[in-house]
C-alpha cells in the first residue's frame, strides 16, 4: 500500500513523497514538488534523508554515501569497463556513465584518473567516447 507525506521544503515550495510500504524497507516511490519555478540548486539544497526522518521517525533512513571515493580499486573497476567498450568498439566514458549512472562529465573525470595511472588502453575516439 502507498501513502503520501506532504513536505514543506521552504516557504513557497513543498513536496509530495509516495512511500511504498508493502514491504520492509519502505521505499520512496515518487516525489512531486510543487511550487515556484524549481531550479537544480534548489534540487540540489534538498535533503530527502532529513525530510523522510522528520516525517517518519519510525523508519530507518540511511544516509547517502556521497561521492565515490577514487582508490585504487575502484578506478580498476572503472578502467575494466572502460577497455571492455574499448575491445567492443563502444564509446568509454559513456558505458562508464551508464554503469554507475552518472554524467558523462563526472565519468570522464574518473576516467582522467585511470589514466594518470595508466589502468586503461589509448582510445581513438574523441568527444563522447
Amino acid at each position: 500500500m502507498n501513502r503520501q507525506l506532504f513536505l514543506a521544503i521552504n516557504g513557497d515550495t513543498t513536496a509530495t513523497l509516495t512511500i511504498d510500504d508493502t514491504d520492509k524497507p519502505n521505499k520512496v516511490v515518487d516525489i512531486h514538488l510543487q511550487g515556484r519555478d524549481i531550479t537544480g540548486t534548489d534540487l540540489r539544497s534538498i535533503r530527502i534523508h532529513e525530510l523522510l526522518q522528520q516525517a517518519m521517525p519510525e523508519m530507518k533512513v540511511t544516509k547517502p554515501e556521497g561521492r565515490a571515493k577514487l582508490t585504487e580499486d575502484f578506478l580498476r573497476e572503472v578502467a575494466d569497463i572502460y577497455n571492455t567498450a574499448i575491445d567492443n568498439g563502444l564509446k568509454p566514458v559513456v558505458e562508464v556513465s551508464k554503469a554507475y549512472a552518472i554524467s558523462t562529465r563526472t565519468a570522464s573525470y574518473w576516467i582522467k584518473h585511470c589514466k594518470k595511472k595508466n589502468l586503461v588502453k589509448n582510445s581513438t575516439l574523441t568527444r563522447g567516447g
